[in-house]
C-alpha cells in the first residue's frame, strides 16, 4: 500500500545541474580584466580585489586575467601594483556571459577597500538585565589584510572601550561581557586594515530590561500548541505577552495571542494555531515601569497538523480509533488518516468508486462499505483493510446503508429499473423487493433511520429534489415506500443529509432545514433563520437534543437546540468546517484551510 501524499502550503524543489567542466553556471558570469599603466602598457603581477569580494587574482604576463564563476551583479574593482600605483573600475557581471573591463593604474596612488563589518549577535531587540552575560559576535571581510593584522575595537557609547579581541582565521570576532552599565548603549565595532581603511557597524543594546525568561520546547495537545516558560522574578512584574509569528519569526508578522497577568502562571495554550508549515512563538515580559524582555524563539512545524491538497468527496470516522476515512474519488482511493498522530495509516484502492463511504457494524464486525461505479459494493474490514466481499449490482452503485443485522441496501444510478436493491451481506444474494422510479429515483443518497426498519433517501438526479421513505421487513426485503408530500417546497440537499441519533428528525441543506423523520416528513423550519451562515454538515449529541452545525462561510461550529431550532453558542475553529463528527467531548472536523480553499486539514475542538 502506498503512503498518502500530504501537501505542505510550500514545496521543496531539488534542481540537479549537470554541467561540463568549462561551462558557466546559470546566474553566474565572468570578468576579463586587463590592467595597463599610465602609458598604456600591459601590467603583469597586478593584484585584483573587488567589492563584493572576488577570488584572489593577479594579472598574467599579458596584463590580464579571467575571473570565472562570479555571481551576477555590480562589482567595484581595484588593481594594485606594488611600488607603482593603483586604479579602479566598475563592472557588471551578467548571467552566462563574459564582461571585459580595463583598469588604468595611476602612478604613486594606492587604493584599497575598507573592511566589511557586520555585527550578528546579539540579535535585535537586544534587551538584557544589568550584570547579565551578553555575547557579541561579528563577521569581518577584507580584501588585502590578513584577519590577524586587522585592528579591532568594540566600544560602548557610554562605557568606552569594552574589547580589543581580534578576528579568528574565519574572520569572526566574538566575546562576552557582564560589565555594561545599566543604560541604553550604542555598541560599535571599528575595524582598521593595514592600508588605514576603516569599516564599522553598530547596534543598540539595553541593560535596563527584566531578567531573562526561557521558552521551553512547545508541545501539541488536543489540536493546540502548549507553551511553557520560566517564571519571572521581577518585583514590578505586570504581565506576560504571548506572540505568534510566521515561520521566519519576522517582526512584521507577529500577532498577540494571549496575555497572562499572574507571574506564577507560566503556561498558555494556543487553541487556534494556523494551518501553516511552521509557526514561531515567543513570550515577552512587561513590567509596571514598561521595561520589556523577550524570551527565546521556538518554532513548531505544522502547528495545526498536516494538511491535504484536496477536498474529499466524503468522509467517515472510526467509532473507537482516531481514524478518518477520506474519499479521493479522482484517484480511486480511500485515505485512512490518524488525526492524533498526524499520519496516514494506509490507502485503500477502490477503482471507480462513487465517492461515498459508510463505516458501520452490520453484525459481523466493523466494515468499510464503498459503492462503486463498476456495478459493485466493496466491503473491507475497517481495521485491517482486508477485502471481505463484493456485492454485485445491476447498475453503478451510488450509496449504501446497512440494517445492522446483515442486510445491505444500495442505491443504483439507474433511473428506470431497480434504483434500490437489498442484499444479504453473508450470502451476497438479493433479498428481493425492488422499486422503480415512481417511488425512488436512481442515484439517491441513503440513510438508515435508527431503531426502525426504515430508510430515508434524498434524490440527486431530479429537480426539484425529492425525499422518500423506504420500509423493509425483518428479512431485509423492501416492502413499501412513501413519497414526500412537500416535494420541492422546502430546501433539500443529498450531500448535507444528517439523521439524529434517535431517528426522529433530519437536518439537511445549507440553510439547516429540519424535517420529521416519519411518514409525514414534515418541514419544521431552518436553523439559519435570517442570518447569512451556510452549513456544510451537522452532528448531534447522544440524544439529538443538541446539534452542531459546520459553517462553510465562517470559521465556526454552531451549537443549536432541538426542537427549538435555535442557536445557543458557537465554537471557533482554525479553518472552515466541511465534515464534522462528535467523539466523546470533542468534535473532529475536517476543515478547509481557507474560505473556498481546495486544501483541508483535521482539527479537534472541545465541546463547551
Amino acid at each position: 500500500m502506498k503512503k498518502a501524499l500530504l501537501i505542505l502550503t510550500s514545496f521543496l524543489s531539488i534542481i540537479v545541474l549537470s554541467c561540463k567542466t568549462q561551462e558557466i553556471i546559470p546566474d553566474q558570469g565572468s570578468l576579463f580584466i586587463a590592467v595597463k599603466d599610465q602609458y598604456g602598457r600591459n601590467v603583469s603581477g597586478a593584484e585584483i580585489t573587488g567589492n563584493p569580494i572576488i577570488p584572489q587574482s593577479n594579472t598574467d604576463n599579458f596584463g590580464s586575467i579571467l575571473v570565472k564563476n562570479l555571481n551576477v551583479g555590480t562589482y567595484e574593482l581595484i588593481a594594485n601594483k606594488a611600488q607603482y600605483g593603483s586604479g579602479k573600475a566598475v563592472a557588471v557581471v551578467k548571467s552566462n556571459d563574459v564582461t571585459s573591463v580595463n583598469i588604468n593604474l595611476e602612478y604613486g596612488i594606492f587604493a584599497s577597500f575598507a573592511p566589511i563589518v557586520k555585527i550578528e549577535f546579539p540579535v535585535q531587540p537586544a534587551n538584557y538585565a544589568v550584570g547579565e552575560s551578553i555575547l557579541f559576535k561579528a563577521y569581518i571581510k577584507d580584501n588585502d589584510t590578513p584577519f590577524e593584522k586587522l585592528t579591532m575595537r568594540w566600544e560602548s557609547s557610554l562605557d568606552g572601550l569594552i574589547s580589543e579581541i581580534g578576528a579568528d582565521k574565519d574572520g569572526i570576532s566574538t566575546f562576552s561581557t557582564t560589565k555594561l552599565s545599566a543604560n541604553n548603549h550604542i555598541i560599535r565595532l571599528i575595524v582598521k586594515d593595514q592600508s588605514g581603511n576603516i569599516g564599522r557597524d553598530s547596534i543598540l543594546v539595553s541593560t535596563l530590561s527584566p531578567k531573562e525568561i526561557k521558552l521551553e520546547t512547545p508541545s501539541k495537545l488536543d489540536g493546540g500548541i502548549v507553551l511553557n516558560w520560566s517564571k519571572s522574578t521581577e518585583s514590578d512584574f505586570k504581565e506576560y505577552r504571548i506572540y505568534r509569528a510566521n515561520e521566519n519569526c519576522d517582526e512584521y508578522s507577529k500577532s498577540l495571542i494571549g496575555v497572562v497577568q499572574d507571574a506564577s502562571k507560566n503556561t498558555f495554550t494556543d487553541t487556534r494555531p494556523p494551518f501553516s508549515t511552521k509557526s514561531c512563538y515567543f513570550v515577552e515580559i512587561i513590567t509596571n515601569t514598561l521595561r520589556t524582555r523577550r524570551s527565546n524563539q521556538q518554532q513548531v512545524e505544522y502547528p495545526a497538523g498536516l494538511f491535504f491538497d484536496y477536498t474529499p468527496k466524503d468522509v467517515a470516522i472510526h467509532p473507537t480509533k482516531p481514524w478518518l476515512y477520506l474519499s479521493q474519488q479522482d484517484k480511486g482511493i480511500v485515505v485512512v488518516y490518524d488525526y492524533e498522530k498526524s499520519q496516514v495509516v494506509t490507502e485503500v484502492a477502490t477503482p471507480r468508486h462513487s465517492g461515498y463511504l459508510l463505516v458501520a457494524n452490520n453484525g459481523n464486525g466493523l466494515n468499510l462499505y464503498i459503492p462503486s461505479y463498476n456495478n459493485s459494493v466493496n466491503i473491507f474490514d475497517a481495521n485491517t483493510f482486508e477485502l471481505k466481499k463484493s456485492l454485485l449490482t445491476t447498475a453503478p452503485a451510488t450509496d449504501v446503508a446497512v440494517s445492522g443485522t446483515g442486510d445491505v441496501f444500495v442505491t443504483q444510478n439507474n433511473q428506470w429499473t431497480n434504483p434500490i436493491v437489498s442484499f444479504n451481506e453473508g450470502t451476497g444474494l438479493i433479498n428481493g423487493g425492488t422499486y422503480s422510479y415512481s417511488c425512488i429515483y436512481g442515484g439517491a443518497r441513503l440513510r438508515k433511520l435508527p431503531n426502525q426498519n426504515t430508510l430515508m433517501a434524498i434524490s440527486t438526479s431530479i429537480s426539484p429534489t425529492d425525499m422518500d421513505l423506504i420500509f423493509y421487513d425483518s428479512q431485509g426485503k423492501l416492502t413499501s415506500c412513501k413519497e414526500d408530500s412537500q416535494h420541492g417546497d422546502f430546501p433539500l440537499d443529498p450531500n448535507i443529509f444528517c439523521v439524529s441519533p434517535k431517528g426522529n428528525y433530519v437536518l439537511t441543506s445549507l440553510s439547516g432545514a429540519a424535517y420529521l423523520a416519519n411518514e409525514t416528513m414534515k418541514y419544521l423550519g431552518s436553523v439559519r433563520g435570517n442570518d447569512v451562515l451556510n452549513y456544510s454538515d451537522f452532528a448531534f449529541n447522544a440524544d439529538g437534543g443538541v446539534f452542531y452545525g459546520a459553517t462553510s462561510n465562517r470559521q465556526s461550529i454552531q451549537i443549536g437546540k432541538y426542537p427549538e431550532l435555535t442557536r445557543t453558542n458557537e465554537i471557533l475553529c482554525k479553518g472552515f468546517p466541511y465534515k464534522i463528527f462528535v467523539k466523546g467531548n470533542n468534535i473532529i472536523s475536517l476543515s478547509r484551510t481557507a474560505l473556498n480553499a481546495g486544501s483541508t486539514a483535521v482539527e479537534v475542538v472541545k465541546i463547551p
